[in-house]
C-alpha cells in the first residue's frame, strides 16, 4: 500500500469517527424524558374520536428552524396535535359448509352466505354463486368461517375432482387448491385446524 493509497482512505476513517463521536454528544444532550398530558377519547355522534395531546419538546443542539448553526439555548416548547379518526365498518364474516348446518351456523356467527353474495338473484346465471365464494375467499380483509358439521371432507373432495358431487364438495376442491390465509374451519362450535393441512 502506497502513502497516496493511505492517505485516500484516511479521510473517510476520521469522518466516519468524527461523526460517531458527534452522534454520541448529541445524544447526551437531547436526551431526556418528554413529558406528555393526554385528555380522554370522547366520540362524537358518528363514532369520529378527537384524541388532543401536549408534548414538550426541546430545540436539538440550539437549532432552530432555517438555521444551519444556532445559538438558540434549549428550553421546552410546547406543541399540541389534534386529529380526528373515524371508525372503520368491517365487513361481516363469511359463512361456508353444508346447507343443514349452514343458516345456524351463520347465525351464531353474524356471518353472511352465498345467499347474500351479489352474484346470487333471480336473473344471475346457474352457477354465479361460485365466483361470490372464490372472490370471498381471495379477499385478505374478509374473514371466512367453514363449518365442518356434517362434512366428510376427502369425499368431498374426490367426488368434486371427478366432476360429481354438490355445492359443499366443489367448496371443499377450491380450498384444497388454493392458499387462503383468512380462513378458519369450525367444528362441534370450535376452532379447529384446516383438515387439509
Amino acid at each position: 500500500m502506497t502513502t497516496a493509497t493511505r492517505r485516500a482512505h484516511a479521510p473517510a476513517w476520521v469522518l466516519a469517527f468524527l461523526a460517531a463521536v458527534l452522534a454520541i454528544v448529541l445524544g447526551a444532550f437531547t436526551a431526556g424524558p418528554a413529558p406528555a398530558a393526554t385528555t380522554s377519547t370522547a366520540q362524537n355522534a358518528v363514532g369520529a374520536s378527537n384524541t388532543a395531546a401536549q408534548v414538550s419538546v426541546e430545540t436539538s443542539a440550539g437549532i432552530t428552524a432555517g438555521q444551519r448553526l444556532g445559538n438558540d439555548p434549549p428550553q421546552p416548547r410546547t406543541v399540541v396535535a389534534t386529529g380526528v379518526a373515524a371508525n372503520v365498518a368491517v365487513s361481516k364474516p363469511f359463512a361456508m359448509g353444508i346447507k343443514d348446518h349452514l343458516d345456524d351456523f351463520a347465525l351464531t356467527h353474524g356471518a353472511d352466505t352465498w345467499k347474500s353474495l351479489p352474484e346470487v338473484g333471480p336473473d344471475a346465471p346457474l352457477g354465479a354463486w361460485k365466483d361470490g365464494v372464490v372472490r370471498k375467499l381471495r379477499d385478505p380483509g374478509q374473514r371466512v368461517l367453514f363449518n365442518l358439521d356434517g362434512v366428510d371432507v376427502w369425499p368431498g373432495v374426490s367426488r368434486a375432482a371427478a366432476g360429481r358431487g354438490g355445492a359443499t364438495d366443489w367448496e371443499l376442491l377450491q380450498i384444497r387448491e388454493g392458499s387462503f390465509p383468512n380462513l378458519e374451519f369450525w367444528q362441534n362450535g370450535k376452532c379447529v385446524g384446516n383438515p387439509f393441512g
